[in-house]
């Protein structure tokens, strides 16, 4: 594995906050290309794509984080049907009175059902803020992040491995320091092996005069 030893480490909060960001990130775009998915009719889709890191941490996270909990409650279908009421305000139902005829599901099959009765819509029941964050809480409780404690592992893995090649320049540098000290004591050696033969160079040689036998026996005779 190729590290930069140059780098500044990161702390473990910082790591946590960017994983918690990043796999809330994933629950929102995932919850959302769902409910697009799931709604019916033509026209283009006005939510983007799931990235491919994105699809990846989805599968490792689980079909509970995009899908819910099954049997739960779904709290953002609430506000999608507050939006939708608000914006196609329905016309006004007039009740129907007992002199009135009855619908035409009860009447006669020729008898048609009189204008401007109306049978009233169904209750919209919206989530309370309250549930809607007891929900929220219970599904992030059940199903944890799995994807997070990968990532945790991994920072440890690199963490170690930066150590390694740390502590390897280190000694590589204590060795090059070693040696470039034992070049310097040899060439300090060599400088004082110079200064000496030069010295003993130009020390003034004396001459010592060597008798041979028979030089000897001539100086005696004369003697």
């Amino acid at each position: 594995m190729a590290a930069s030893g140059s780098g500044t480490p990161r702390s473990w909060q910082d790591v946590r906050k960017k994983l918690h960001d990043f796999s809330s990130q994933v629950k929102v775009r995932g919850s959302a290309v769902r409910r697009d998915r799931a709604r019916t009719g033509a026209g283009t889709s006005s939510v983007q794509p799931l990235t491919a890191h994105e699809e990846k941490a989805l599968a490792i996270m689980g079909d509970t984080i995009s899908h819910g909990i099954p049997g739960g409650i779904d709290v953002r279908r609430g506000d999608a049907e507050q939006a939708s009421c608000s914006r196609s305000s329905p016309p006004p139902n007039v009740p129907c009175s007992p002199d009135t005829e009855p619908p035409a599901a009860l009447s006669s099959p020729g008898s048609t059902e009189p204008e401007g009765c109306t049978m009233p819509p169904p209750p919209v029941h919206t989530s309370s803020p309250g549930l809607r964050y007891t929900t929220l809480r219970r599904r992030s409780t059940i199903s944890p992040c799995r994807c997070s404690e990968e990532l945790v592992i991994i920072e440890k893995e690199k963490l170690v491995v930066l150590r390694d090649i740390q502590r390897q320049l280190t000694e590589a540098n204590e060795l090059a320091r070693q040696s470039l000290e034992l070049k310097r004591a040899k060439l300090e050696l060599a400088k004082q092996q110079h200064a000496l033969a030069e010295a003993q160079f130009n020390r003034p040689s004396i001459s010592v005069p060597i008798l041979l036998p028979a030089e000897d026996a001539e100086q005696q005779s004369t003697q």
